[in-house]
Parts: structure tokens; sequence; C-alpha cells
């Protein structure tokens, strides 16, 4: 038998790498990683971490300023300093990366390589021209920031998430270009801390693969706090003018206009990062999408596996963890255990957050027809919603004739911890009208979701036969 340095090696050390080490790990496997830059990959440097960060810093400002809302005033002159909101969000990442250090894998028995990893052979790779083999691998190398061909975005400055939160102080005017999550949220931040924003987008709509109604109240909200959207709006060209950048546009009438910003960031997508591995070599097959797996994810190398952003098709960090542990686990047990996406959900974590479940009306009619229910509630009627000034949001759940959960979606106030219980619902395969019997503490927002299932019951119980028999004869 052939003996190998290590019986696992994971390619990248992000979510979804370090989650599968660590369960090799404490499953008494050999392992180690191989990471090119920090450990914690791009949620705890460039993605969740600093941008959650920077939310939570621009909803005190946010709040600070309207605190007459809540019948408070502030005596006197007050000017609100945003200089030390970019130090606060560095602060969070480096306590983040405390536990995620070289230091604390290695005192789990996990050896980490700093460097590029480059496949040699099926089961041998090169870092800093060490040569390491093992019987087993994971690729979790992630993505990088997909840069669009536009003319002369090569001659200007432009940011990107994985250089925005590295910026000591903040422009005061920036271009957005793309509205998907990261755009919208740093939009909104970045706003609130006294940012001039403008946010251009080819699409008519933010979020376009989220729930339409609620978007639609999302993008109000966003306007009304100042920030410019331009729908429908192409970009033609990018200009160094001194200090700031000239952006020609075109919208859907081929009109066109020039506006100048102090900083563009870039928000139009990932791509996977492949470069470097030899991956033709070795025979692993992949796309400009990603490395292919089968639903074990498994590679066309029986004994490489990829899991996390490389693979999607979500590329959300719980979705990376939940991916990991599935590698690992199919690394070390001959049991090999299937990725099942029936029931994923993610946020947008904007004020209101946006979160999501399953399908969106618009995708269960297409699949079901006009055989389904839609149930919806609105903030403005919750208790405690009026008592914190968060009124603003509603919530909506599509189900099948029978009241099977097909997709859920909140826009509001702590959005993000509320669907989880109509996940449970949906997990379980039960119908909403079921939580109806459950008591719910008052005044909380998860109210909200019993005030849906009662509507559902109370449907339930108008659609049933019996029930319909004996109205009739008591009208008669």
């Amino acid at each position: 038998m052939r003996k190998y340095d290590y019986d696992l090696i994971v390619v990248g050390g992000g979510g979804a790498g370090i989650t599968a080490a660590l369960t090799a790990g404490n499953l008494g496997k050999k392992t180690a990683i191989i990471e090119k830059n920090n450990l914690g990959g791009e949620c705890t440097w460039t993605g969740c971490i600093p941008s959650k960060a920077l939310i939570k810093t621009a909803s005190y400002a946010y709040n600070f300023k309207y605190m007459q809302k809540f019948g408070l005033n502030i005596q006197g002159e007050f000017e609100l300093n945003y200089s030390g909101a970019m130090e606060y969000v560095r602060k969070v990442i480096n306590s983040v990366y405390k536990e995620e250090s070289p230091e604390v894998f290695e005192e789990k028995g996990i050896k980490v390589y700093k460097g590029e990893a480059r496949f040699l052979n099926k089961h041998t790779l090169s870092v800093n021209n060490e040569k390491l083999t093992s019987k087993n691998i994971i690729l979790a190398t992630g993505t990088i920031p997909f840069i669009p061909p536009i003319n002369g975005i090569e001659d200007i400055d432009y940011l990107t998430n994985e250089t925005i939160f590295q910026l000591k102080t903040l422009p005061k005017s920036i271009m957005i270009l793309g509205a998907g999550a990261i755009g919208i949220e740093l939009a909104q931040s970045l706003s609130r801390l006294g940012v001039k924003v403008t946010v251009v987008l080819r699409s008519k709509r933010i979020l376009a693969k989220e729930e339409e109604e609620l978007t639609g109240i999302l993008e109000e909200s966003l306007e009304k706090e100042g920030i410019i959207i331009l729908r429908n709006t192409k970009v033609e060209k990018f200009e160094r003018k001194y200090e700031k950048t000239v952006v020609t546009l075109k919208n859907d009438k081929d009109d066109m206009t020039q506006m100048e910003f102090e900083k563009v960031l870039i928000a139009t997508g990932r791509k996977p990062a492949l470069n470097g591995l030899n991956l033709d070599d070795v025979g692993i097959k992949y796309t400009n999408k990603g490395i292919v797996v089968n639903k074990k994810l498994q590679t066309s190398l029986k004994h490489v596996y990829a899991c996390g952003d490389i693979v999607g098709p979500y590329r959300f960090s719980h979705m990376a963890e939940y991916q990991g542990i599935i590698a690992a686990l199919n690394n070390i047990l001959p049991l090999k255990r299937k990725v099942k996406y029936k029931n994923v959900l993610w946020c947008t974590f904007t004020d209101p957050e946006l979160a999501h479940l399953g399908i969106t009306e618009k995708e269960a009619r297409e699949l079901h027809g006009d055989d389904i229910k839609v149930y919806k509630y609105n903030y403005n009627n919750l208790d405690r919603a009026k008592t914190d000034n968060k009124e603003k949001g509603l919530a909506k759940v599509i189900c099948d004739k029978k009241g099977n959960i097909l997709g859920s979606h909140i826009l509001g106030e702590r959005a993000g911890e509320i669907i989880h219980e109509l996940q449970v619902i949906k997990s379980l395969n039960l119908p909403i009208s079921k939580i109806q019997s459950m008591i719910h503490a008052y005044p909380t927002y998860s109210d909200i979701i019993k005030k849906i299932s009662r509507d559902a019951y109370i449907s339930k119980v108008q659609s049933n036969s019996f029930i319909k028999i004996i109205k009739k004869i008591l009208k008669k």
C-alpha cells in the first residue's frame, strides 16, 4: 500500500475549506490546509464579516440622525464624525481572524501551508516548491471578483469587495456597478455614512433573484434614503480626470450622459479561482462557472472532491460550510452523502433585511400554475414593529394546494432570524397551518409567522367539505 504524507489535503482556507479540514481532523485524519492568503477566506476578510460590521456601524449612524422618531432630541449643535467607521470594520476582521489563525489550526493537529497549490500528479501537490502527497484532496479555492470588459476600466483605480474595506477614509461620492447583495448592502451602508451613492444596473430592478414585490418596497426605501438607482443603464466608458472618474452611461432609450465620482465599486458578480491549479494535466473537469462535481461533490477524479463557491450553485458562507462537511465525510466514510438544495435559504442584510427560502411566487406559478396559495402579512400590523418604528416590511409565504411551503420571503426587521421557523416547517414537510397552535412570545417579530399560519389554518378549515356542508345547513 502506498504511503502518503496526509490522509487529506484541503486547498483553500475559506469557509468551505476550514470546515472540511476541521471535520476530517476531528475524525482523526491527518489533515493539511494550503491557503495562498490568510485563513478565513472571503467571508472573514472581504465578505460577510466586514460587510456586516459596516452595516452595523451605518445603522447606528442612521438611527442617531433620526432619534426624534423615538421622541429624543439633541440639544445644541451636533455633527457625526464617520472617520472611524472603516477602522472599526478592520478591528472586527482581526477579532474574528484570531480564531482562524494558523496557530489555532495547528494546535488542533491540522498543518497549514501558506502559498499557491499546484497539481504535479493526481495525488501530489506543490506548494512553495515543496511536494506534498495525499490520499484524498478537497478543492475549496473560492471565487474572485468578475471585472467586466468595459472601455477604460484598466485606467481607473476601481474598488471591489476585496479592496473597499482597506480604505482609510470614506469617499464623498461613489458609483456602484451591480445591484446584487454585495452592491446593495454596501450602497445603503455607505450612504448612511455620508457618501453620495449611485447604483447602476443593466436590469430593471435590484436583487433580480428575489421576490419582486419585496424588492420593489426595498428599492423605494433605499431611494428615500437618498441613494440614486439608475435602472436599465449600461456603462459605456470610464475615464480618469484628475482625482476623479468620469463615467459615460447609456440608458435603454440610448440616451447618453456623463457623471463624475470620487470612487467606483465593481460589484458585477464572481468567477471561480482556478488559475495555477493545473487541473487540465490531472483530468479534473471544470467550466467557467467552476469545478464540475456530482451530487456527492466528487470531481472527475474519484479521490478529489470540491466544495464551496468554487462549485456553487449557491455562493453563501452557510452553503460553503454545508458542502465542506459533506465533502470531508465523503472522503472518509464508505457511505457517501448527497447534497440537497431543496431547502436553501439566504438573507440580504439591508435595512430592512430581505430573507429568501425556496422559490418565488413567479417560479411557483410556472411550476404549479394557479394551484398555489399565497399568504401575506404586513409589518405595520405587528405591535413589536410599531414599538420599534420598524413598520416597513412584508412577509410572504407561497404554498402548494396542501399548504406545504414552496417558498417564503420576508422583508423586514430581523427577517434573517424569523425565516428559520419557516425553514424548520418546510424541512419537516409540514403544512404552514401547523404553526397556528404554537405559542409565540408577545410582542415579537416572530408573531408574523403565527399570523400567516392562522390565515392558512382558516383557509384550510373553510375549504373542508364537511365545514362547507355545515355552513350551508346553518344558512337555511
